[in-house]
Formats: structure tokens, C-alpha cells, sequence
């Protein structure tokens, strides 16, 4: 694409100094923060030409705080199951990062010396995923392969896709989080940020 047909800027001084920003009928954006909430609401205030935003990330509670933006009637798309898979990887590396001691080899490489250590096996373990969605099943197609027991916790546990059904073991509702967590050696929270959401993982959830 012709460098014509678009602008990149990454400061607010760069947008400010667009002669034609209000011109855009199209805009993507990647992350929050004051410039971006500021961008968004100018958008929303005095374009009349903008038709749709896009996110380049699967969340989108970066970009609620621009008030004005989110109270128009501009769409905002995100990427959706975009990261599942490469996130669902980072999930098997944590598993076994700790399974596996990983600390204490990584401890002893450091100091250049070789000791064995006891590691754990993950087939006879139990993963409870809180949030199961699109990630969640991108998880639990990772981990069932290892024998990983792996339990999915959601809001509406009747309504799954094949796919989310396929990559795990159970799927429940959210009231039985309690249980379901006595029960596992491994939690992993998928859940998106809301002001419901907020420090649902704490101290005293443990």
C-alpha cells in the first residue's frame, strides 16, 4: 500500500500536527492510554467521515475509558482469537515451567553447576480454566495431549462451540468455581477485564 492512502503516528504531537485527521474513514489502533483515548474521542467529536474503528487486540477495556468514542455510534472490531493459539502455548510453557522446576535448572545453569532435581508429571494433574472461550480451548488443545485433566469454568457453560467441547474434559458454570479450584493443580484466569472482573483473582481466592 502507497504511503498516501494512510498515516501512522504514535504521539499526540504527530496526530496534532495531521492536517487531515478529521478526514479518515477508517481508523486502526493498537493500545490505550491518554493519547490513544484522546485520538478516539477527537474522532468521535469531529469526524463526520468515520466509519468504523479496528483494534489490533483481542481486548478492548483499553479503549472504554475515551468516553466520547465509546457513546457514538461508531463500530469497534477487534481481533478476536487472533493471539488463542500462541497463548494457549505460553499456558503449556507455564504448566511445565513448573512441573519441571524450571527455577532451580535455570538456578543451576546460572551458577554452571548440574543437579538433578525432582520434577512432577502433568498427566495426572488438573487444569481449571476460568473464562473458557476461544483462548481457553486454544489451551486445552495444547494441554489434553499431556493426559492433563482440564476443567472449564464459564459464565454460560450450555452454550459452547465444538471446538470449546472437544478441549476439555468438563465445562461448568460459574458456580462452581469454588469446587472446581479445590481440585486443580493449575489455574489459569481467561477472564476479560471488567469492573465485574477486577481483582477476581486475589489473595483470598487462593
Amino acid at each position: 500500500m502507497a504511503d498516501d492512502y494512510f498515516d501512522l503516528v504514535t504521539t499526540k504531537d504527530q496526530y496534532e500536527a495531521l492536517t487531515d485527521r478529521l478526514s479518515y474513514d477508517i481508523l486502526v489502533v493498537q493500545f490505550g492510554g491518554p493519547f490513544m483515548h484522546h485520538v478516539l474521542n477527537d474522532q468521535a467529536n469531529n469526524n463526520k467521515n468515520l466509519r468504523w474503528v479496528h483494534a489490533l487486540t483481542a481486548g478492548i477495556d483499553a479503549y472504554t475509558p475515551a468516553t466520547d468514542f465509546i457513546k457514538s455510534d461508531i463500530p469497534l472490531t477487534n481481533v478476536r482469537g487472533a493471539f488463542s493459539a500462541v497463548l494457549g502455548e505460553f499456558i503449556a510453557l507455564g504448566m511445565l515451567f513448573h512441573a519441571k522446576q524450571m527455577p532451580k535448572f535455570l538456578q543451576h545453569q546460572s551458577n554452571n553447576h548440574w543437579q538433578a532435581e525432582t520434577v512432577e508429571l502433568v498427566s495426572n494433574k488438573t487444569m481449571a480454566i476460568v473464562g473458557y472461550g476461544d483462548i481457553g480451548a486454544a489451551c486445552g488443545k495444547v494441554i489434553k495431549p499431556f493426559g492433563t485433566k482440564v476443567i472449564g469454568v464459564k459464565r454460560r457453560p450450555d452454550v459452547c462451540t465444538d471446538e470449546q467441547k472437544q478441549n476439555a474434559d468438563e465445562i461448568v458454570g460459574m458456580d462452581q468455581l469454588d469446587a472446581v479450584v479445590a481440585k486443580s493443580d493449575f489455574v489459569v484466569g481467561i477472564l476479560p477485564k471488567t469492573d465485574h472482573t477486577l481483582h477476581f483473582f486475589n489473595t483470598s481466592f487462593f
